[in-house]
């Protein structure tokens, strides 16, 4: 039993195909080389809703910018647990019938950013994770954040389980 199961009394489901599992220090790892995943909420509807966001990781959270209103807003509202995944590769086999990837998956708890300055400085960094050493996209993300943040959210995953697997 690993240390997840045991703090979590089993409520973190095992992968199935066990020799595919990656430890969670790789897992980790492609969360912080990603540049967009599909979150995963569930809706009062009782339907559940993934949508690709831009994001960037940084110890042990995840945070991605929406819009202040919209189907992501109301799911998070009603139900912050969520679900993350991020592919980093992946190649088809045609004549094996299979895909070769890696990906992860990250669970936890998803909290809007209400401090104002927190916002800003993290869509800065949002823009500067996804266009590294793009000195002009950090300048017009300044500019940006510098203006009213009303219409925009940060969302912060703080991630309490992550897996991954690759074949």
């Amino acid at each position: 039993m690993n240390e997840d199961t045991k703090r979590y009394n089993g409520a973190w489901r095992q992968i199935r195909r066990s020799e595919r599992a990656i430890g969670p220090e790789k897992a980790e790892a492609i969360l912080k080389e990603g540049k967009y995943g599909i979150l995963s909420t569930f809706g009062q509807d009782g339907f559940p809703y993934g949508v690709p966001v831009n994001y960037f990781y940084r110890n042990g959270h995840i945070y991605f910018h929406c819009a202040a209103e919209g189907h992501k807003m109301d799911n998070l509202a009603s139900c912050p647990r969520v679900s993350f995944t991020v592919v980093k590769s992946d190649s088809v086999d045609g004549p094996h019938i299979t895909t070769f990837y890696e990906s992860a998956i990250a669970f936890g708890e998803a909290s809007v950013v209400r401090d104002q300055e927190e916002k800003r400085k993290l869509l800065v960094d949002l823009t500067v994770a996804l266009a590294p050493g793009d000195q002009e996209a950090r300048l017009a993300a300044e500019k940006c954040a510098a203006g009213p943040l009303d219409r925009v959210e940060v969302v912060d995953i703080a991630v309490e389980h992550i897996s991954g697997k690759a074949h």
